[in-house]
């Protein structure tokens, strides 16, 4: 399974039938999120999914509501929003946004928006191209307000957690990590690495990933804002993002397994 997902930190629970006109009992889930994701399908195709714990949801955008759909890739989920983007058979990307029941596509006049990677609550956050060059965009279904840290040539708006903004940028030809709290840019790099990468947010802790020349593995680390922590997952686990102290991933052992790691307890689940 190929994941990149984002849970909300909603609680869960179902009932559970039981035989003979009993009061059904509580059954509750393997863990409290909600986590969406990306697999794929009998045709290699990828799909979104959405799992809360026990029952998987498919999440695919119809090629009724968006011609020439091919795959979609959910990215990010708030409460009951979930949001990516899907390719097109004639090579286009098409950002949406789905309530549980509806989807629908962010556009900007005069720009090519190409992907919806985090959200938080109203706030929508991802990537568009204007004249040639790629530059992050914060959405909140009314203003669509552009991310760009200054001097760089591509800037990726990531996460988003509060006001707090993560993001990807290139800066004399190396990746950076970048905060943003709405007015400041703050950009970061991994000690001796030859590019920092970000993958969630969460609070103060940004997730990411630091590159290094082959050999040398690469390094996924927390940072804080001032210092940087490293991260391992049990059996090869590639973090994906950060809800809390928790991590969601996918395996890289060969089992082709998602994960849901809280530092002491790896639980596994596969679409």
């Amino acid at each position: 399974m190929y994941i990149e997902p984002h849970y909300d930190g909603t609680r869960v629970s179902y009932l559970q039938p039981v035989g003979g006109g009993a009061t059904p009992k509580p059954v509750q889930p393997s863990f409290e999120y909600k986590i969406v994701g990306i697999y794929n399908d009998n045709q290699n195709k990828r799909r979104g999914f959405l799992y809360d714990g026990i029952t998987f949801k498919d999440i695919f955008v119809p090629s009724s509501f968006a011609p020439y759909i091919s795959e979609t890739y959910a990215r990010a989920i708030s409460g009951s929003k979930i949001v990516g983007y899907s390719t097109t058979t004639l090579g286009f990307q098409r950002p949406f946004i789905f309530d549980g029941e509806n989807y629908s596509l962010i556009y900007a006049p005069g720009k090519d928006v190409r992907e919806a990677t985090g959200i938080d609550g109203e706030n929508i956050v991802g990537r568009y191209i204007q004249s040639g060059k790629d530059r992050g965009f914060l959405y909140n279904n009314t203003t669509f307000t552009d991310i760009f840290v200054p001097g760089s040539t591509y800037t990726s708006a990531d996460a988003i957690d509060g006001s707090i903004i993560a993001g990807t940028t290139i800066i004399s030809n190396q990746y950076h990590g970048f905060l943003f709290n709405g007015s400041t840019y703050q950009t970061f790099q991994y000690p001796s690495s030859g590019s920092t990468r970000v993958r969630g947010i969460s609070g103060l802790n940004v997730l990411g990933l630091a590159g290094f020349p082959f050999p040398q593995p690469d390094i996924y680390f927390i940072y804080d804002g001032s210092s940087f922590t490293n991260i391992t997952i049990p059996r090869q686990g590639i973090p994906w993002n950060i809800k809390n102290q928790n991590f969601v991933g996918q395996l890289d052992d060969g089992s082709f397994e998602a994960f849901f790691y809280d530092g002491s307890t790896l639980k596994t689940f596969l679409f």
